[in-house]
């Protein structure tokens, strides 16, 4: 543990989602009272839908949390056996939730997603953001949150891997 009271831990939780469908959000970060959260990458992978189509993915803070839809809370771990159980909650969505109020996109980036079939094999499309050190978008409450969802609909349903990582800060 740290020498100081203020405690520094790295923490990563990761799933696959069949992401609910439009443009609500398939997955969320959410802050924790008391501890700064500092986001240090989002990695999406293995976008597959029942036919090949681009998809637009948006990072977007916001001020407040989703709430309603279909939830499934992700398995946060620490990086090492010497860091407390994380404070901030990962979630993924099977239906969308009301969207929490937006401050603001932090982050955006397109990929092409790969037909389910055996004859579309190709190579898994990754999209990948990546904060360095001193720019990490920060959440610094339990009322904020980070959350991916589609620009645009999506035409077929799609199922996607989710990673989020991130490092707290606090008393």
């Amino acid at each position: 543990m740290a020498k100081s009271s203020r405690f520094k831990g790295s923490y990563v939780a990761a799933a696959s989602v069949a992401a609910a469908a439009g443009t609500g959000v398939f997955a969320d970060l959410t802050g924790a009272n008391a501890k700064t959260v500092r986001l240090k990458k989002v990695r999406l992978s293995g976008f597959v839908l029942t036919d090949v189509g681009y998809l637009t993915v948006l990072l977007k803070k916001t001020s407040t949390v989703a709430t309603g839809g279909t939830a499934v809370a992700l398995l946060e771990a620490p990086l090492s056996s010497g860091y407390p159980a994380a404070s901030a909650v990962g979630r993924t969505f099977t239906a969308a939730p009301t969207a929490g109020t937006p401050i603001g996109n932090i982050a955006t980036g397109s990929v092409m997603g790969q037909d389910a079939t055996a004859a579309a094999a190709a190579l898994p499309a990754t999209l990948e953001f990546v904060f360095p050190a001193g720019d990490e978008p920060i959440l610094e409450s339990a009322a904020e949150s980070f959350s991916l969802q589609f620009d645009a609909a999506p035409a077929t349903a799609v199922t996607v891997n989710v990673e989020f990582a991130w490092e707290e800060e606090g008393v």
